[in-house]
């Protein structure tokens, strides 16, 4: 047997030969094995047979190797959940952004949402021109710490509320609360710049600030309207003694102050009347956001207009006490139980639907 000749194949016991069929030696070793032409194995030459020289062969084409399963590209969410659970945990908030070049910026352990602003001056490899398609809010990441602190159907009925409820819902293209505990929840960069950002944030009260769950889900449960329950829980403080302190909330970390205008409070609770408008998200290259200008201009005590803190004070006069343990001193109600506390709650909730 020699190279350029045909045999055939006399035994079934070869997985990639068959019985009866001729196949063409490439080469025949030293020891007299026989390598065929498109096949990488050595076979003995006592289970092959010259084919008849007067037959006409046709040269079997090398076997084509199967094309690679095409590699499925994780979603924005998706990659987010994994860097995530890779990192072990949220931190304060875990947000990702989408480009139109397909570049994504993962924020997945961040401080706060300073970064959804967006631009090559804002964001690492962000690049000039290229615009954002998709934010991604990690939500799954915060439940585990939430847990220590709150049980989790309060931030359940949280989340439902912001992405379903809320003033800042038309933000929120995920509306399943289900999905979105369990995974993300995705923006709508549509919408308008600040909007958008003071979505982001306004969810993320709810873990960052999870001693506020208990007083939301117990309002809800009693069927107050869910924005005085959001409004009332994120400015009340449950003291050692038992006590309900209504408190002076503000800071860069929440999205209304206690000093806001409360007309305007009411006009954008009840009927998503933004105070300010910007750009959508998705056109807001190397711009910056306002929170509380969202809602509001605060402070609103100078002009003489109803605020938040002092329609609470008005109406509970009984109650008032000075807080010293502040920056500053502010005058402010205290409830000795919760009974009494629903009477704050209840001179509050009037003036919503």
């Amino acid at each position: 047997m020699l190279a350029g000749q045909f045999v055939t194949c006399l035994t079934r016991k070869y997985t990639q030969l068959q019985f009866g069929v001729d196949y063409q030696i490439e080469r025949v070793t030293r020891i007299g094995s026989l390598k065929f032409v498109g096949y990488g194995h050595l076979y003995d030459r006592k289970n092959f047979a010259l084919a008849p020289v007067e037959r006409v062969d046709v040269v079997l084409k090398p076997p084509v190797k199967p094309k690679p399963a095409p590699v499925v590209k994780k979603t924005l969410a998706e990659e987010l959940i994994a860097k995530v659970d890779h990192v072990g945990g949220a931190g304060t908030c875990s947000y990702a952004i989408e480009f139109a070049s397909g570049h994504r910026r993962f924020q997945s352990n961040d401080a706060c949402h300073a970064r959804m602003r967006w631009g090559k001056d804002y964001g690492n490899n962000d690049k000039d021109g290229d615009k954002a398609v998709a934010v991604a809010c990690n939500i799954h990441g915060h439940v585990k710490r939430v847990g220590q602190i709150a049980d989790a159907d309060s931030y359940k009925a949280f989340v439902k509320y912001m992405l379903n409820d809320s003033p800042w819902a038309d933000a929120w293209l995920t509306k399943d609360v289900d999905e979105a505990m369990k995974g993300c929840a995705m923006m709508d960069v549509t919408k308008h710049f600040s909007y958008v950002c003071s979505a982001a944030i306004a969810l993320r009260t709810g873990s960052e600030y999870p001693k506020f769950l208990k007083v939301f889900k117990q309002l809800i449960d009693m069927k107050y309207s869910p924005h005085v329950a959001y409004i009332m829980s994120q400015m009340t403080n449950i003291c050692n003694n038992g006590a309900y302190e209504v408190i002076n909330q503000g800071g860069s970390h929440h999205v209304f102050h206690s000093s806001m205008d409360l007309d305007k409070v009411v006009a954008f609770f009840d009927n998503k009347k933004l105070n300010i408008e910007n750009k959508p998200y998705n056109e807001s290259e190397k711009q910056m956001y306002t929170i509380f200008k969202t809602i509001a201009d605060e402070p609103h005590i100078k002009h003489g207009k109803p605020t938040i803190i002092s329609t609470i004070t008005d109406a509970n006069k009984e109650l008032i006490f000075v807080n010293k343990t502040g920056w500053s001193n502010y005058e402010t109600v205290r409830a000795k139980d919760f009974n009494e506390y629903l009477k704050i709650v209840n001179t509050f909730a009037r003036k919503f639907k």
